[in-house]
This record gives structure tokens, sequence and C-alpha cells, in this order.
């Protein structure tokens, strides 16, 4: 049966038996005329001996496995159903990696690494009555648990396929930085006062806001509404 290894390892006949072949004399291979092939083997036959499987992913590592036996199962049971490939909720997949790293509306949903920083860790484990996931039944302590223990390790997730599907997701009603200037969500200011033209017409600070915007679009208001016409109203509203 001939040797898988190339024939400048097993040529030993020109080496006394007693001498010691040192590391760079059994590594590094004289030069060959068709350098290719032998030069791919000697690159497999280094790695073998160094204990470097470079060229598999390390799917049995103690982190995937991990995440394979506790998060998967997890994700595929209690969150895929409103956050993977047929419903995203919040604009949110949980169903490969890219989709948490990405995040929905609000950010990324986790932070490799730190659970402070990391949403989904905040919303199971139920310290915000507004911010609750899942939103009817809390995970048991067992899963949040695995879950903060996943993230504290970096989060290990072998899914990197990115879903056909994700790329033609829309993006549904406002953006973040959309919402940030929505009125209802922008911090309390104490605005100053318009000066307007009519100050008759305005009985306090709110008047005057009101009618600087008439004045601002050429409008006037209408006359005082005599004590009759709102008896009458109030006939017509009760």
């Amino acid at each position: 049966m001939p040797s898988p290894w190339p024939p400048y390892w097993i040529k030993l006949d020109k080496i006394e038996p007693v001498q010691i072949l040192r590391r760079e004399q059994f590594l590094m291979p004289p030069p060959f005329k068709d350098p290719i092939p032998h030069l791919c083997i000697w690159v497999l036959s280094v790695m073998t001996l160094m204990g470097a499987p470079a060229l598999a992913l390390d799917s049995n590592s103690p982190e995937n496995l991990f995440f394979e036996s506790r998060i998967r199962p997890l994700f595929e049971e209690r969150c895929v159903e409103c956050h993977g490939p047929e419903k995203q909720k919040g604009g949110l997949r949980l169903d490969y990696r890219g989709g948490w790293e990405m995040g929905g509306e609000s950010g990324p949903a986790l932070v490799a690494g730190d659970l402070a920083k990391s949403r989904m860790i905040h919303a199971v484990r139920y310290g915000d009555a507004d911010f609750q996931m899942p939103p009817k039944n809390k995970l048991s302590a067992k899963a949040i648990a695995d879950l903060e223990e996943w993230v504290a390790m970096g989060a290990p997730d072998p899914r990197t396929a990115q879903p056909k599907s994700h790329a033609n997701t829309k993006q549904t009603g406002m953006s973040i930085e959309e919402g940030r200037q929505f009125w209802s969500f922008r911090p309390i200011e104490k605005p100053k006062t318009p000066d307007i033209e009519d100050n008759s017409w305005a009985n306090n600070k709110i008047d005057r806001f009101i009618r600087a915007k008439q004045e601002e679009q050429g409008l006037k208001p209408s006359q005082s509404a005599s004590k009759s016409d709102l008896g009458r109203r109030a006939y017509f509203s009760l």
C-alpha cells in the first residue's frame, strides 16, 4: 500500500538512525517540480500535526452545543411564532443570528456579553409592566437563566445563513428617529409665549398660542357666543 505522506518524509535512509530531526527540518519541505499538490498536502499535514481543524466549523464547541440544546428549542417554542419568517412583531426576527443582531424598531435585541444592555433579558425578566416578553406567559425561571447564561457567554449562534424572506421584509410604522420627533414622545418644554397683534381676544397664554397661529394663517376668530347661544348649545348637548 503506497504511503500517503510526501516522499521527503519517508526517505529516511540517508539519515542516521540516532539523528533527531529539528522541528523546522520536519515541517519545511524542499522545492518541488510540481509544487501545488505537494503544498496542499503539506498544509493539511501541518494543520493536522498542530491540532488545528481549521477547515471545519467547530459545531461541537460547548458554546454551540449549549445554544442547540437550550436556546434554539426555546426560540422555536416561544419566540419564532411572533418573531419569525411569517410574522415580525416590532420588526424583530429571532429565527437566525442576524435577526437579533440587527434588531427591530427598538434596536438590537441584545448585546452579547452584556446582560444590562440586552433588551431581550430586560423583557423576559418582567421587570417593566409595559415591556414583557412573551407578553402572555412568562418564561420559566430555568429558561430565563439559560438566556442569561447564553448572553453572558457571548451569545454564540451558528445560524448565520440569512433567510431570503428577510430581504423582502418591509418596515411598518414610524422609524425610531421619526418616533423620537413625534410630539407626544418629545421631552416636555416650556416655550416662549408668542407675541400677537390682537391682544383683546386672548384671555390666557394658551389663547395667545391659538391666536398666533390664526394670524399666521390670516384667519380671524369668531365672535364670542351670547348667553342665550351658550344655553341653547347646552340644551342640545344634554
